[in-house]
């Protein structure tokens, strides 16, 4: 947009910044005029004090925008379990992720998948790179870097919506069907375990993934969805939908 303002920001400092750990790291300020990034630590953990950042912060605040957390991190290892083809792997990384220290358990357990610890980091830094994008472009800033602003990918849209509002299909019992067609085998399968989990997300039911893998149908609360090669299938009740 023509009131956006190019400005050059090192992208890999801001993508740290936006998934700090560390426990010294108090927060992370991008300076507007020049793209600088600043931190403030806590002295006792860095080993320095914060004199000469505040000092800057204080003088002009305006000139400075503090890069918020990324919070999404768990939405996001379970969107890429979504798209895993192995379902032994699919299995531990489900595992994983329902216990204590998800994303450590996660990594830990990808390292003995090197192709899909390479394509989850990828993956990763994708969805960092669109959510940096879209904070800077709320600020008024058009971030000039060499990330390419990679669009949102299919698996991170709202299956259940994308199937609700896809072809209708003809039932002998009266009822909604809606279809969905993939262009593979495995990608209708990525599709259903999406649609299955957010389905379990809106009902308030628990996603048991070990249960579901090679599953090809699944029903709750009268709402059915079921896979059929590379269809699948939204079954809705009678009296309205999802």
């Amino acid at each position: 947009m023509a009131d956006r303002r190019p400005l050059e920001v090192d992208a890999d400092v801001l993508l740290r910044a936006l998934t700090a750990r560390d426990e010294g790291l108090l927060g992370t300020y991008l300076d507007l005029a020049t793209g600088e990034l600043l931190r403030l630590v806590d002295p006792a953990v860095a080993g320095r004090d914060n004199e000469t950042v505040e000092g800057r912060l204080d003088d002009e605040p305006d000139r400075y925008a503090r890069v918020p957390v990324y919070n999404r991190e768990y939405r996001l290892m379970t969107s890429f379990v979504d798209t895993v083809r192995d379902d032994d792997l699919a299995r531990l990384l489900d595992t994983a992720l329902s216990g204590r220290e998800a994303f450590r358990r996660f990594e830990a357990v990808l390292r003995g998948w090197p192709q899909d610890l390479a394509r989850w980091r990828a993956f990763r830094e994708a969805a960092h790179t669109r959510w940096a994008a879209a904070w800077l472009r709320s600020i008024g800033i058009e971030p000039v870097w060499s990330k390419k602003d990679v669009p949102e990918e299919v698996q991170q849209a709202p299956v259940l919506l994308v199937l609700a509002a896809g072809e209708q299909e003809d039932s002998p019992d009266g009822r909604l069907v809606r279809v969905l067609h993939a262009g593979s085998h495995d990608e209708a399968r990525a599709l259903f375990t999406r649609a299955v989990r957010q389905l379990c997300e809106l009902r308030a039911e628990p996603f048991r993934a070990r249960a579901l893998r090679g599953a090809t149908r699944f029903a709750v609360d009268g709402i059915e969805l079921e896979r059929e090669g590379r269809t699948v299938r939204l079954r809705l009740p009678r009296s309205g939908g999802a």
